[in-house]
C-alpha cells in the first residue's frame, strides 16, 4: 500500500524521538543533538521533492548512517535501525509513482 508524504514523514519524526529517547537513557547528547536536527528538517515537509531532498541530506550528513556504527546499547541500535529504514524510504520515494502526492 502506498504511503503519503506525511506518512514517510511522520515516521521519520516517531523514529528521531526514539533515538532522543534512548540517547536520553544512554546520557548520549550528540545522538540527542541530532535527533533534534533531523525533527527540525522533517518538521512540516508535505511535498515530495522536500521529502527526498531532506531525506538524501540527512543520510549524506550522518554518513549513510555509518556515524552510528558504533551504537553501544541495545536500545539505540534499534533506534537507529527505526530511523534508518524510513530515511532510506524518503530518499526514493514516489520515484516510480505519478501525481501530485
Amino acid at each position: 500500500m502506498p504511503q503519503s508524504v506525511e506518512d514517510v514523514r511522520d515516521e521519520i519524526l516517531s523514529a528521531a524521538s526514539a533515538v532522543r529517547a534512548a540517547a536520553r537513557v544512554d546520557d548520549d547528547e550528540w545522538r540527542s543533538g541530532v535527533a533534534n536536527r533531523i525533527e527540525h528538517m522533517f518538521a512540516g515537509i508535505t511535498e515530495v521533492s522536500d521529502l527526498r531532498e531532506r531525506a538524501a541530506d540527512c543520510l549524506r550528513l550522518y554518513g549513510g548512517m555509518g556515524s552510528f556504527a558504533d551504537v553501544g546499547t541495545e536500545a539505540m541500535a534499534g533506534a537507529v535501525n527505526k530511523l534508518r529504514v524510513p530515511l532510506v524510504r524518503a530518499r526514493t520515494f514516489a520515484l516510480d509513482q505519478t501525481g501530485p502526492r
